[in-house]
């Protein structure tokens, strides 16, 4: 959602800290390596991770094996650095395809029916295309045009330019009273938040 907004620090600050956290069980425990248990092993959250990690040349730690894995994301992880922005144009199409389609139970093609969209927020709002344009557009690389899809003509849907942050008196007051009264947080939390939405 951050790459959405154009929050870049804060994306790559959260990315880096999931990649650092993931092999201590951040986001899947050892319940998920079980074969037989599904729980929380989403192919949303596994691609954006993935794709992070490809943005920013870090290694990926080992993640559950997924026996309900998205192909589209595999193709998009593949092709989307191609400096050729038509090539993506039919996979972007697919992950909207998949995007939409896990939004609803009903439709889920996974055993357990939980959705990789269960997020109301997240049903029209297409953040893994964002989030490929975002990345494309840090990288001086070309963006596909606008896509024909109706995830894509949501309230949500359209690529913006980077959003300003909003701001809120309480939380600023609250947050100076936690970097006087927690050693280290200012120099952890800070750079995240840091308004500088237009910094590539």
């Amino acid at each position: 959602m951050s790459y959405s907004m154009g929050w870049n620090n804060a994306a790559d600050r959260i990315g880096a800290w999931t990649l650092q956290l993931l092999p201590f069980g951040l986001c899947w425990g050892k319940d998920d390596w079980d074969p037989r248990w599904e729980k929380r092993r989403e192919p949303f959250a596994r691609f954006v991770v993935a794709l992070y990690a490809d943005f920013a040349r870090m290694d990926l730690p080992a993640m559950p094996p997924h026996p309900y894995e998205a192909p589209v994301y595999e193709a998009l992880l593949a092709c989307w650095r191609d400096p050729d922005p038509a090539s993506l144009v039919e996979t972007l199409l697919a992950a909207c395809d998949w995007h939409t389609h896990e939004c609803m139970y009903s439709r889920s093609d996974k055993p357990s029916k939980n959705v990789d969209f269960i997020n109301d927020i997240l049903m029209g709002w297409p953040v893994e295309v964002h989030m490929v344009y975002r990345l494309r557009e840090r990288l001086g690389l070309p963006l596909p045009v606008e896509l024909d899809h109706p995830l894509m003509k949501t309230p949500l849907g359209p690529f913006l330019p980077p959003q300003p942050v909003p701001r809120d008196d309480v939380l600023d007051r609250l947050m100076q009273r936690a970097f006087c009264e927690i050693p280290g947080l200012r120099e952890l939390v800070e750079p995240a938040i840091t308004d500088d939405d237009h910094r590539r």
